[in-house]
């Protein structure tokens, strides 16, 4: 009896996240995959204090360059993420590198690993990204739940032996 009751609690655990995964495909996937690219990345930026003209190295187009968009919440906030290893970073300063700066905090992200410029990708380097970004979005979102599917199908199978 105990084992049908871990598998109906699997059962329904993997109904939830099949649910929370379609919700999540439809919202912060769409997000990610437009976020690939500098254009939109540079759109975010509407707020940011810093700029090319007064030679600020850590300008919008910089920052975009460098796989950030912009989340910030107020004014003069300097809070950023990159599209693909979902690294946050705030608190900058005119002339810090946001290249260097990526680099330094999360040196294993696929982008910088690429170290190209959108108009060098091959179709090859875009689908590397997209694989990423969404490995990495997924299991960011979904790492308690798959935690919590793992544990329940260990223990099943366990009782499952146990009952033979």
């Amino acid at each position: 009896m105990e084992v049908y009751g871990v598998f109906v609690s699997f059962s329904i655990c993997l109904a939830e996240f099949g649910e929370i995964l379609s919700a999540y495909q439809n919202v912060n996937l769409k997000k990610s995959t437009k976020m690939m690219f500098y254009r939109n990345r540079l759109k975010t930026f509407t707020s940011w204090p810093f700029s090319s003209e007064k030679q600020d190295t850590c300008s919008a187009e910089c920052m975009a360059a460098a796989g950030f968009y912009s989340i910030c919440k107020k004014r003069n906030d300097t809070s950023v993420k990159c599209f693909c290893c979902l690294k946050e970073l705030d608190g900058w300063e005119a002339m810090d590198s946001p290249w260097e700066e990526h680099r330094r905090h999360q040196s294993n992200c696929t982008f910088i690993m690429l170290n190209k410029m959108e108009p060098e990708w091959m179709l090859g380097d875009y689908i590397e990204l997209q694989q990423r970004m969404v490995i990495k979005y997924l299991v960011s979102t979904f790492n308690t739940c798959v935690f919590i599917i793992i544990i329940i199908s260990f223990l099943a199978s366990y009782w499952v032996r146990g009952a033979i």
